[in-house]
C-alpha cells in the first residue's frame, strides 16, 4: 500500500490547482491549513478510509455545522482542517503497518491500554495523540508490546 495514499487524496481535494510537490512543502501545507480545507477534503478522507459520518461528527466537526458550511460553501476552520490532516496521516501510518484494511480498522478503533483506554482513532485528533499513535506503531514494528 502507498504510505501516503490518504493524505494525497485529502490534499488533492484541498488544493486541486496546486502541483503535488508543493503540497509536500511544510510551509505550503501550513498556508493550506490556515486557509481551511474545503468540505470535499472530508469526503476524500471518508472515501479513502473506514471513517463514517458519525466518526466525522465526533472527531472533526458536528453534522449541523458541516451541513451549514456545505450550504454556505464555507471552508473548514483551521482546527477542523488540522484534525483532517492528522487523521489522514494517522490512517496512512496504520494502513502502511497492517496488511489489510480490516485489521487496520479494527486496531485503530480498539481501545488501547497504552493510551489509557482511548482508541488510536480518538487519540489522533490531537497533535500529541497522533504522535503517541505513531510511537505505538513504531514500537510495535520493532517488537515492543503496546
Amino acid at each position: 500500500m502507498c504510505s501516503s495514499r490518504v493524505l494525497t487524496a485529502v490534499l488533492e481535494e484541498a488544493t486541486p490547482s496546486r502541483e503535488v510537490g508543493l503540497r509536500d512543502n511544510t510551509i505550503e501545507l501550513y498556508w493550506i491549513v490556515r486557509s481551511g480545507f474545503p468540505i470535499l477534503a472530508i469526503a476524500a478522507l471518508m472515501r479513502e478510509t473506514t471513517l463514517e459520518i458519525r466518526d466525522v461528527d465526533r472527531l472533526i466537526v458536528n453534522r449541523r455545522t458541516l451541513r451549514r458550511r456545505e450550504k454556505n460553501q464555507r471552508a473548514l476552520s483551521v482546527e477542523e482542517s488540522e484534525r483532517v490532516l492528522r487523521l489522514a496521516r494517522t490512517f496512512d501510518d496504520v494502513y502502511s503497518y497492517f496488511d489489510d484494511f480490516n485489521s487496520a480498522d479494527s486496531w485503530v478503533r480498539r481501545k488501547s491500554r497504552f493510551l489509557q483506554g482511548v482508541s488510536p482513532l480518538d487519540a489522533a485528533t490531537t497533535e500529541i495523540g497522533q504522535k503517541l499513535v505513531s510511537s505505538m506503531l513504531i514500537n510495535s514494528r520493532h517488537g515492543f508490546a503496546v
